[in-house]
């Protein structure tokens, strides 16, 4: 970590000896199911981060020591004094949004700042842009910033291959995307490869594009067919829950399946540590919205919890299929009632699939390295913002 010396000491807004300033926005920090913003925040060791916010909710859970929180007026005008006097006196070396919205909010202090924008596309924001839902009140400030923000973003981060697809065919270059997913905490989610009973978890909020209904058909085909009846838990809340319990009687599973409503992320890995199965049975909702790289499937690997996923978002690129676990089409049911009934019912099948999916995260999606690597990319993301300015002056005094 950088030393801090002499005067330095006693003054908050000094800088350290080699650390550079990010200014971090989100629209909200921090709900529930974006623990991975803070992940990455908590592990950044070259860069002091300041965020940005319009409401901050779980302070408790997610404390952090430099938090600005906007004005009610900041959503419809975009500006903030609070935050442009913030931006005076840090003097940051550039501005990283973490979804489209926020970035949208977070390209005006780029712009006025003259600094770098770097945005982070996580999932529903890339195909909201081509949806009819756009229109709504709720999402029209971001679709018509959002055409200024791809103009001007530096560099867009792509949580998964799909969403820098998407971006390209929005017209953005392709020189200014990058792949850079998500990582998974790998002491939080300890491996352990044992397993005393057969139980299966899903974890997400309870919204149209996770597939649970599918998920939950998946286990009762298990059921079914298996003579050991495995138990059910669904960690999570949304719209849906009365929906999928009433499909749990339907299915006639609901003396199987628990509901336990969202949990904190020490609280999922304690399930996760007991659990032989995660179902990750994410499908494109009927508004085009998707997952990227969906960070439980991740952390159920970690754990020694074999993840069957379907072939959506970037879930196939955190589970290799017949590998470190299965991945069967959106919506197959069957496919996934049967992979799961492989699995546990073949408990070497199952303890090989475990330490390979464990391999592979250790190997490919260890959050200090991930973090480490992003702070390579703000590097150079600083280094070519620079080299354009003073390329522009130069010209300027030529001219």
């Amino acid at each position: 970590m950088p030393v801090i010396h002499g005067a330095e000491m006693n003054d908050p807004d000094a800088r350290t000896a080699y650390a550079r300033r990010v200014a971090v926005f989100c629209t909200n920090f921090l709900p529930s199911s974006q623990v991975f913003v803070y992940e990455q925040l908590r592990h950044y060791q070259r860069y002091e981060a300041d965020v940005f916010a319009w409401r901050r909710f779980n302070a408790p859970r997610f404390p952090f020591p430099r938090v600005h929180v906007a004005k009610p007026a900041y959503v419809v005008r975009g500006r903030s004094r609070h935050f442009d006097r913030t931006f005076e006196r840090r003097r940051f070396d550039l501005v990283h949004a973490h979804f489209g919205p926020a970035g949208a909010y977070a390209q005006n202090f780029a712009c006025v700042h003259s600094l770098p924008l770097v945005v982070t596309f996580h999932g529903y924001d890339v195909p909201l842009l081509s949806s009819p839902r756009r229109f709504l009140p709720v999402h029209l400030p971001y679709a018509l910033a959002s055409r200024a923000m791809l103009r001007q973003l530096t560099l867009g981060i792509c949580a998964s291959k799909e969403l820098e697809r998407l971006l390209l065919d929005l017209g953005v270059p392709p020189d200014r995307l990058r792949v850079h997913r998500l990582g998974v905490d790998l002491e939080r989610f300890a491996f352990r490869a044992e397993r005393s009973e057969p139980l299966v978890a899903m974890v997400g909020r309870l919204v149209e594009k996770k597939g649970f209904e599918y998920g939950l058909r998946a286990f009762a085909h298990a059921c079914h067919v298996m003579d050991d009846k495995p138990r059910l838990v669904v960690v999570g809340h949304g719209e849906r829950k009365r929906s999928l319990m009433s499909l749990c009687q339907e299915l006639g599973i609901a003396a199987r399946v628990e509901f336990v409503g969202g949990q904190t992320n020490e609280r999922v890995a304690e399930i996760l540590a007991q659990t032989k199965v995660l179902l990750a049975p994410s499908v494109v909702a009927g508004d085009g919205n998707r997952e990227s790289g969906l960070i439980v499937v991740k952390e159920a690997a970690a754990s020694g919890t074999v993840p069957i996923g379907t072939l959506h978002g970037g879930i196939p690129e955190s589970i290799d299929d017949g590998v470190t676990g299965y991945l069967v089409t959106e919506r197959d049911w069957q496919g996934m009632g049967e992979r799961l009934r492989e699995v546990l019912t073949d408990e070497a099948l199952r303890q090989r699939l475990a330490g390979a999916a464990r391999q592979k995260m250790e190997s490919e999606f260890d959050n200090r390295q991930l973090v480490t690597e992003l702070e390579a990319i703000y590097d150079e993301v600083c280094a070519s913002h620079a080299s354009k300015r003073s390329a522009c002056s130069r010209s300027t005094r030529r001219g």
